[in-house]
């Protein structure tokens, strides 16, 4: 849980309305059950689903909605997602989350992705640098969707950006959905 917290800490020019308190707080909800979570971060979620018996609430913070996801019947919330509100400083968030991650020997990098349909890219399995160099060189960054995922035990962290969204998914599975 440490390194979420360091994620999470990494995301501090991205959402500066939110205290460090607050992101300690989400840190722990992996594995807890919705009553702890809510208990544990102090907020009640803003809206909720349920599927077949696995729940998914939403809870709303100044500059990011917080989705939590349950996947199966008995290991509680499986899965933490950050989609952020803003738009400007995503990219940069994403790289300086990314940048962090990809030289911290404890996290693996296990899948990449770039691609935009408008300059004609789809490359997969890429190092972080060479994706780096690749967004540096293109003129119109609008249409780009690119991510990276790493893993560190038994958690999955990744690190999305689509068009101009940011999203970081934390979560116990992960499917490369270019390897489907």
């Amino acid at each position: 849980m440490k390194i979420l917290i360091l994620i999470l800490l990494g995301f501090a020019n991205l959402f500066k309305s939110q205290t460090i308190e607050e992101f300690n707080k989400i840190s722990l909800g992996i594995d807890s059950s919705f009553t702890d979570f809510e208990l544990k971060i102090g907020k009640s979620s803003v809206d909720r689903e349920t599927n077949f018996g696995l729940e998914k609430r939403v809870y709303d913070y100044n500059t990011f909605n917080l989705i939590v996801y349950e996947k199966d019947d008995s290991a509680g919330i499986d899965e933490i997602v950050f989609l952020s509100k803003k738009q400007f400083e995503n990219k940069e968030s994403w790289y300086n989350i990314c940048k962090v991650l990809n030289v911290d020997p404890s996290f693996v990098k296990i899948d990449s992705m770039i691609s935009s349909p408008e300059d004609g890219i789809y490359k997969t399995n890429l190092k972080f640098e060479t994706i780096v160099s690749l967004l540096r060189e293109a003129n119109d960054l609008s249409d780009y969707m690119y991510y990276i995922v790493f893993k560190k035990g038994i958690l999955y962290y990744e690190m999305n950006m689509i068009n101009t969204s940011l999203l970081l998914r934390i979560s116990k599975n992960f499917e490369s959905p270019h390897k489907k």
